[in-house]
């Protein structure tokens, strides 16, 4: 939620939900075979790491 107190227009909750947890989504390896996983915890502490597949 905003300032406004007013959820941001377009906001779909239902494919925010499906980013949530510690199971990945399906994806298809690019040309490099790597991905970058990022998590974030509960005061909004990010960190990224590049992997190898």
């Amino acid at each position: 939620m905003v300032a406004s107190g007013k959820e941001p227009e377009g906001r779909d909750e239902e494919l925010i939900e499906t980013y949530r947890g510690t199971i990945s989504l399906p994806f298809e390896t690019g040309d490099n075979r790597r991905v970058a996983v990022k998590i974030m915890d509960d005061w909004g502490i990010e960190s990224l790491k590049i992997l190898e597949v």
